[in-house]
């Protein structure tokens, strides 16, 4: 099908809009739960298939699969325990294939495991970026779009020379891709409570030209639906508005073709579309037959896959402490936010008695719910279960979780809030 692209403005609340080609660039939302921000990204999603503009919604988190997120984005879900129909993985580039006669779908990545959930959205953008030079325009919707550093970036640099925009959304921008994030013609921040998290977007708008301190000072304040709104195109001023859901009134676009949705959803399930498998020929003798290569999974050793996830979190810790570095532009600079990094870092890196850093715990499943903690401080039980990767009503995660409350590495507010409180080297 050709692309179509309307002129008309993207609304998004209160007068303010982005322009029609925002459906091709870059888009970054990010927010605390809580704060709407997938709500935002609906309403966005949701004028994007009224300007005829194709949505792919990948969704780790199973947060569009609801009914009040359907109701707004009335799209075939795959995958996912709300899904219409099952999901599975190694079919993504089928998937993508199939999707040329939808308006658009959301692929439900909640039940798979987390190194699975990466590698599904990797070969998504690789099919999106290899479609025909006259294949709709697509726009590609990320929830927690911290588990693709690197395809984004390469979509986020090429995406737009083929039709192919991107939305990218996370609780934290330390989380997003940092060649992605420079590539973002749009910044979309609802409430951010935690102070790294706001001294993180801080120095972000400050590189990127931004003088408007007084509204960064909102952001821990922000109401559930608002937004400071930057554009690359005005990098000094801040837009502070709520975002109407009633600014996406109307239809949703085209209706999908029910054939459409079940061919979709069965190259989803099962690879379908591709040629049927041509009878084995006869087994050779064993005599002649080559020793099969091992599975890696049957050569790595369980306690070697723990000390790589291990040297995994180290590096991507080091990665933002170089890219909060990178952020520099001279020396003074250098020097005095180093101090500031250094002061921050300490106070991260100590437990409530003043003490030095902790080490990990001896439980493996005690660290994988550790590092989810770190990652998303303050979340409650079923969303760090589901960070890592694993049933929060199991008693394997009840026991780990335990475990660190009881070491005091986690610490439960009245709420149900779990943040840590102990976080090792």
């Amino acid at each position: 099908m050709p692309v179509r692209r309307s002129t008309s403005p993207i609304a998004l609340g209160n007068g303010h809009a982005l322009p029609a080609s925002a459906a091709g660039a870059v888009i970054a939302i990010v927010g605390r739960g809580g704060s709407g921000r997938t709500e935002t990204a609906t309403t966005l999603g949701r004028q994007l298939l009224q300007r005829g503009v194709q949505v792919l919604v990948l969704d780790p988190a199973g947060a569009w699969a609801p009914a009040w997120s359907r109701r707004l984005l009335p799209l075939p879900v795959a995958g996912g325990r709300h899904g219409d129909g099952p999901f599975d993985p190694r079919h993504t580039a089928d998937a993508i294939v199939a999707l040329e006669d939808l308006p658009g779908a959301i692929i439900d990545l909640s039940l798979l495991p987390r190194e699975q959930r990466g590698a599904v959205a990797a070969a998504a953008v690789s099919a999106l970026l290899t479609r025909g030079a006259g294949a709709t325009a697509a726009h590609l919707i990320i929830e927690e779009a911290g588990l693709l550093p690197r395809s984004l970036g390469e979509l986020a640099q090429v995406g737009a020379q083929r039709g192919v925009g991107v939305t990218m959304i996370a609780q934290r921008l330390q989380a997003l891709d940092t060649g992605a994030l420079n590539q973002a013609s749009y910044l979309l921040a609802h409430r951010l409570t935690g102070p790294h998290d706001r001294r993180a977007l801080a120095a972000w708008l400050d590189n990127a030209g931004v003088a408007a301190r007084r509204r960064l000072a909102s952001l821990s304040t922000l109401q559930h639906g608002e937004v400071l709104l930057w554009r690359a195109s005005v990098p000094g001023e801040l837009l502070q508005f709520r975002i109407s859901r009633s600014s996406a009134a109307g239809s949703a676009g085209p209706t999908p073709v029910p054939a459409a949705v079940e061919r979709w959803l069965a190259a989803c399930a099962a690879g379908a579309g591709a040629p049927a498998a041509s009878p084995a020929p006869p087994a050779a003798p064993a005599r002649d037959r080559e020793p099969a290569a091992p599975c890696p999974g049957d050569v790595l050793p369980k306690e070697t896959l723990a000390e790589l996830d291990e040297l995994i979190a180290r590096a991507r810790a080091l990665r933002r402490v170089l890219r909060g570095a990178g952020m520099l532009a001279t020396h003074a600079e250098l020097l005095a936010r180093a101090e500031a990094l250094r002061a921050m870092l300490l106070d991260t890196a100590r437990s409530p008695d003043g003490s030095a850093a902790a080490a990990w715990p001896d439980d493996l499943y005690q660290r994988e719910l550790l590092r989810a903690l770190i990652q998303d401080p303050g979340c409650g039980r079923e969303r760090a279960a589901l960070l890592a990767g694993k049933n929060w009503r199991s008693r394997a995660f009840r026991s780990a979780l335990d475990g660190l409350l009881a070491t005091g590495y986690v610490s439960e507010e009245p709420g149900g809030a779990l943040q840590p409180e102990r976080v090792p080297d």
